[in-house]
């Protein structure tokens, strides 16, 4: 069953007055004015004008690594990858031990799906930083998605003896757990994360989909239902739970179920089939 992945980002660099929105509809006139009103903007999800005041900003002061760093992160949250890697690359050559940087352009290569170069660069994080938690989940989800399952849960079982009470590096190591087929450990994983964070959306859909694996229907519905009250727009929640009535041959949930994911999601080609099969097995 489809489970969920996120990479962990280092967060933007803001000033002491960051996010302050006086400055909009104003000209700004110095540094630290574009500085603040760009992070507003990526505050806002306005990250086209970001960008173009974290690019005024390098031109008052083009030897700081902070532009170019929430350049780099602002470019990444638009999916421009190739962007976000050159604007890292200017940052780490002003500032060779910027630890962030290196993770976020390690995260940026794993999007690439280049992952030994992700590897490389979350190695230099950890050098920098050895207490760096989210470097350490990033290079365990790199070795992950690059096959070395063991190597990653070791590198996740680092970030939590660094801070037992991270629901995100029990959330990561269960996938890698699920991808070597031990659904019993990637449960365990998933219900630790959710005792950390109860509103732990993406690890009730995971363990469904684990329960799923294991043929435990109804614990996989139950789960796909609470993802669902805490995310009601969660269209692939609605689908898995239908799959699991499927199997369960309850042909009128699940139609239900993959007409909710159509309604959110038009275009999902899962649900569409799913319904199809539903409806002909329901006759």
């Amino acid at each position: 069953m489809k489970r969920i992945r996120l990479l962990y980002l280092s967060a933007l660099f803001l000033t002491v007055t960051a996010g302050n929105t006086s400055l909009w509809g104003q000209t700004p006139t110095t540094a630290e004015d574009f500085y603040n009103r760009g992070c507003a903007y990526f505050k806002n999800g306005d990250y086209d004008s970001a960008i173009e005041d974290f690019i005024e900003v390098t031109w008052f002061v083009p030897n700081n690594p902070l532009p170019y760093y929430n350049l780099g992160v602002t470019y990444g949250c638009k999916g421009e990858y190739d962007n976000a890697i050159a604007n890292y690359n200017h940052a780490i050559r002003l500032n060779p031990n910027f630890a962030e940087a290196y993770n976020n352009r390690g995260n940026a290569y794993v999007s690439k799906s280049d992952y030994n170069q992700a590897i490389a660069d979350l190695t230099l994080a950890i050098q920098i930083n050895p207490n760096y938690i989210e470097a350490y989940v990033n290079r365990g989800n790199a070795y992950d998605f690059r096959g070395d399952h063991d190597i990653a849960i070791e590198d996740y079982n680092k970030a939590i003896r660094l801070n037992p009470n991270y629901a995100k590096a029990y959330f990561e190591r269960s996938i890698a757990y699920s991808s070597k087929k031990d659904y019993d450990s990637e449960i365990a994983d998933l219900t630790q994360a959710i005792r950390i964070d109860p509103n732990y959306v993406g690890a009730y859909f995971n363990r469904g989909a684990a329960y799923s694996n294991k043929k435990d229907y109804d614990s996989a519905i139950a789960d796909y239902t609470q993802a669902i009250l805490l995310n009601p727009n969660f269209a692939d929640a609605y689908n898995n739970r239908g799959y699991a009535y499927i199997l369960k041959g309850d042909y009128d949930k699940a139609i239900a179920d993959f007409e909710a994911t159509l309604r959110i999601n038009p275009n999902h080609a899962k649900a569409k089939a799913n319904l199809e099969a539903a409806r002909k097995r329901g006759k």
